[in-house]
């Protein structure tokens, strides 16, 4: 087996020539290995800036955006870059919700190179899931649907379905109340007391799918 020194192979490492992103040794290349990509710092509250250092890569290009994920939800934050591209800066939008967001940043040319954790510190985005007051009750109780989109109008019919049948089989909530686009209420209809799904419904009848869809409610016994 044929063996060499620690020195030899050291000399042989740093004898290797660097070719358009790979390297290239006696005929073969290997892949690039990419640095990460710092943010400094690593927590802070709107609007306070904040850098990426993409040293020695130099990826952070003219036209290059952080991208900070909360949940699924994506900001996209403009850079302040200059070459030769090792560097770039940028502000926390006065009103970008608190939270642990992941960032990465994204080039003009699509790629996306993910920097790492983020913590901004400030008040938890506004809910946005709507939400049915109380959850159970006897018929006639009185609930009272909060949509945070403001999607509600005063021709929405509220339906109480049971669970796995259309919604054309059940049954429309009595007293109707249109109190505002993120508000209406109704009564609980005669129904049996189980489990169903409350739907909100555009007034259009030909609109088959739900505004709203689906919030838990159980009838119990009076």
């Amino acid at each position: 087996m044929w063996k060499v020194s620690r020195r030899d192979f050291l000399r042989y490492i740093r004898n290797l020539v660097m070719v358009g992103g790979g390297v290239l040794a006696y005929g073969f290349r290997l892949p690039a290995v990419w640095a990460p990509v710092k943010i400094a710092p690593t927590r802070a509250a709107p609007p306070h800036p904040f850098e990426l250092i993409d040293t020695p890569e130099g990826r952070l290009v003219d036209g290059t955006v952080a991208v900070f994920d909360l949940n699924g939800v994506k900001s996209e934050i403009p850079l302040r870059t200059h070459s030769p591209y090792k560097t770039a800066h940028g502000d926390l939008p006065a009103n970008l919700p608190g939270g642990d967001y992941l960032v990465s940043f994204k080039t003009p040319s699509g790629e996306e190179f993910e920097v790492g954790p983020f913590k901004v510190i400030g008040p938890p985005p506004e809910p946005t899931v709507p939400t049915i007051e109380p959850t159970s009750g006897p018929v006639g109780t009185l609930i009272t649907i909060t949509d945070p989109q403001g999607r509600l109008t005063g021709a929405d019919r509220i339906m109480f379905t049971q669970p796995g049948n259309p919604f054309e089989t059940g049954t429309p909530a009595g007293e109707f109340q249109f109190v505002s686009a993120t508000e209406v209420k109704g009564k609980v209809p005669q129904a049996d007391e189980v489990p169903h799904d409350v739907t909100v419904h555009a007034g259009d009848p030909t609109l088959n799918e739900p505004l709203i869809d689906v919030l838990g409610f159980e009838i119990t016994l009076g």
